[in-house]
């Protein structure tokens, strides 16, 4: 629905069943035990997007508001199970929010910055809140669109056995971009800086720049990094290298996902490829379009 030339809002319903196939797991479901169970969900949610900048492509000024609201719950068709197979109630909100501005400063640089903050909370379902939220509806992040310190979809908490992730009910990423002329009209160059992680829970949010230990997750990621950009008809293409300043250490499978799925049910007891390790300080994302 148009609200006006800068607004739009959409409104829908969605109704899903979602599976982990306990035979591509080839670990134990033990593992991951309610996280991994089957679920059922209906939700009604809303989103409102703003508009504002001068070129939606690779904008020098504007700004660029989203807005993104959810309501699972078992009037809609929402329920989980448990370890033994029987359903209980799922009952959560979700929402996710954006905002991004871009600054000219003078005639050849641009100040970009993005700012993305989402949070899921269960109610009216038994146990923890912060835990009974089902593997396939948790946040993951991370990657050349959210945060550059980290893989595609590897920040947040990890499995304390196989260091898999298990994504988090609240997010928070910022990302600040200094983008100017490097090579003539058509190659740009960036500097940037990303902050932020996946947070198992809302409560658990913190700005501390140390991991306090191998399974502490909840702490403030910091990276910077530098691209360039090189103007095609659609759209900048955008290569980045990205150095993470304090990325986490973790106790998990040290190998490819093909090597986790011939280790067995139990890698950790199989093979000796379970080991203390972290998060490759140098990532490399290519892709097109400018990051936000």
């Amino acid at each position: 629905m148009r609200l006006s030339k800068a607004s739009t809002l959409f409104y829908r319903y969605t109704y899903r069943r979602v599976n982990v196939d306990q035979a591509s797991l080839k670990i134990t479901p033990l593992l991951i035990p309610l996280l991994s169970q089957p679920v059922r969900v209906g939700i009604i949610s809303f989103g409102w997007i703003q508009d504002r900048r001068d070129d939606p492509v690779d904008p020098h000024k504007g700004i660029y508001n989203t807005l993104d609201v959810g309501l699972a719950d078992h009037l809609f068709g929402t329920q989980s199970q448990d370890a033994a197979g029987n359903p209980i109630p799922l009952n959560f909100a979700r929402i996710l929010a954006r905002n991004a501005t871009y600054h000219p400063i003078g005639k050849k640089l641009v100040l970009a910055r993005s700012t993305e903050v989402g949070d899921i909370y269960a109610f009216n379902t038994p146990g923890d809140p912060a835990t009974v939220i089902p593997l396939p509806e948790r946040f993951f992040g991370g990657g050349g669109s959210s945060h550059r310190g980290f893989p595609e979809l590897q920040a947040g908490p990890r499995d304390p056995t196989t260091g898999l992730n298990l994504g988090g009910t609240f997010l928070f990423f910022n990302q600040h971009e200094l983008r100017f002329p490097l090579i003539g009209d058509n190659i740009g160059g960036v500097l940037f800086h990303d902050m932020g992680n996946i947070y198992s829970s809302f409560s658990k949010i913190s700005l501390r720049q140390t991991q306090r230990d191998i399974q502490d997750f909840n702490y403030m990621v910091h990276a910077v990094g530098f691209g360039v950009r090189y103007r095609t008809p659609v759209g900048p293409l955008r290569v980045d290298l990205a150095y993470s300043i304090n990325g986490p250490h973790y106790f998990g499978f040290k190998g490819t996902q093909e090597d986790l799925i011939n280790a067995g049910v139990d890698p950790c007891v199989t093979t000796n490829r379970c080991q203390v390790q972290r998060v490759s300080r140098f990532q490399y994302f290519f892709s097109i379009g400018q990051t936000f």
